[in-house]
């Protein structure tokens, strides 16, 4: 009677043991489709959110043309370049999302070897200006938050004031989103 109660009690043991492996890789799967389907809504939120983040950054009023106090549908480009030089610039588009936002001039043209020269203040105080740069980079991302992952790059056009010379310009506003494959 008692080698049938202690192999009872092992086959027990043994069924409780199977039970609690088979529930770990129960969890374990569970867990790996999770994260993966976590991530997966996370890249589409992230191509969302560019879209309103075009949209956004265009009615940021340190950005926009204003005349008598009016807003207007542009971007004035001084005010453009102090933007950029404030702290108020990094916060733009601070969320999980990996970002970078820059404005670039499209006509009137600038000259091929200047056309990716970033706009400082001295160069938009040249009298070559808008000719002498091309870009006005808001937000960049570090490099490590960029590496092996894939650029989607979402851009609307926009009307661009020169406030120097008090003329207009075409520009593009392109935003680079930053998603794992």
């Amino acid at each position: 009677m008692k080698k049938k109660g202690m192999i009872g009690m092992m086959e027990t043991f043994m069924i409780i043991f199977v039970i609690f492996i088979l529930i770990g890789f129960g969890m374990y799967f569970f867990y790996k489709f999770s994260v993966s389907s976590t991530i997966t809504e996370a890249q589409e939120t992230c191509e969302l959110s560019s879209y309103e983040k075009l949209l956004a950054t265009l009615d940021l009023p340190g950005l926009q043309c204003s005349f008598k106090a009016s807003p207007k549908d542009c971007v004035d480009t001084a005010k453009l370049r102090a933007f950029i030089d404030t702290k108020a610039a990094e916060n733009v588009g601070t969320q999980a999302c990996t970002m970078k936002i820059v404005f670039k001039q499209i006509y009137p043209q600038p000259g091929i070897r200047v056309n990716d020269t970033e706009c400082t203040p001295d160069k938009m105080r040249s009298p070559e200006f808008p000719e002498s740069c091309g870009k006005w980079t808001l937000k960049v991302p570090k490099e490590e938050l960029t590496k092996n992952k894939a650029a989607r790059v979402s851009s609307t056009p926009v009307s661009l004031y020169y406030p120097h010379i008090k003329q207009y310009g075409i520009g593009q506003l392109e935003i680079t989103t930053y998603t794992y494959t």
